[in-house]
């Protein structure tokens, strides 16, 4: 039988995953109008938009490829990226529109 939790239990899982989806809403809003990384985040739209929104510009699609990349750098459990997805696509649905 696979265990699903990988020896972590219920609250862990559920802060690592309020953490990846704390650092995906970080990252996403350098990339916005009048922050830091607004330039790289303009030329990344423009020359690679199948890349754009994976890297920085949806938080739901950031967060398999920057919840997979915290997950195998610091051994946290996968299943917090699945959190974090639910928790981003929370915050996208509640957040209003421009």
């Amino acid at each position: 039988m696979i265990d699903i939790l990988q020896g972590y239990d219920v609250a862990t899982i559920i802060l690592y995953g309020v953490v990846i989806a704390t650092i995906i809403n970080s990252v996403n809003v350098c990339f916005w109008e009048g922050y830091i990384f607004q330039r790289v985040g303009d030329y990344m739209e423009v020359n690679y938009p199948e890349l754009w929104k994976p890297i920085a510009g949806c938080i739901v699609c950031m967060s398999v490829w920057w919840g997979a990349a915290m997950c195998m750098n610091f051994g946290w459990p996968y299943l917090s990226i699945i959190l974090a997805m639910g928790i981003n696509v929370i915050i996208v649905k509640w957040t209003p529109k421009d």
